[in-house]
């Protein structure tokens, strides 16, 4: 599964490049789109974490035409592991753990692409949540 996701996120980076090489436009993608974080986390398909603090303006919706990059940021006081049991129990994504933190992929149940990133950085647990929809 995991290298199912990986093959999709080459995939999607290799398309865009094509369709900049297609129209000679070099133009910085178009602005992130302003929405609620409860918007963004529906759009997603990834729940809020309860209770986590969303810094504000970090969290984001992008669209290129083809697909839909959704990003949410969060901080919570709650240690890492059990931030991503959450996400594992909700979302049943795969999980791997690096010195960055722990890293969870896979699709969500409306079959976003996503990939959630639990790192603790003193006293607070970050959370870093990307969810890719392609466009129909």
């Amino acid at each position: 599964m995991l290298r199912n996701l990986l093959f999709f996120l080459a995939l999607a980076f290799v398309v865009s490049a094509c369709k900049l090489e297609e129209t000679g436009s070099k133009s910085a993608p178009p602005p992130a789109k302003t929405t609620s974080p409860e918007e963004l986390s529906a759009k997603a398909d990834i729940p809020l974490y309860p209770d986590a603090h969303l810094p504000d303006n970090k969290s984001n919706l992008r669209s290129d035409g083809s697909e839909t990059r959704i990003e949410l940021f969060m901080v919570t006081p709650d240690a890492a592991d059990k931030v991503a049991a959450f996400y594992v129990e909700r979302l049943k994504l795969e999980k791997s753990k690096d010195e960055k933190g722990t890293h969870l992929m896979g699709r969500t149940p409306k079959g976003n692409y996503a990939i959630i990133t639990v790192s603790r950085e003193g006293k607070d647990t970050k959370i870093k949540a990307v969810a890719i929809a392609a466009l129909k």
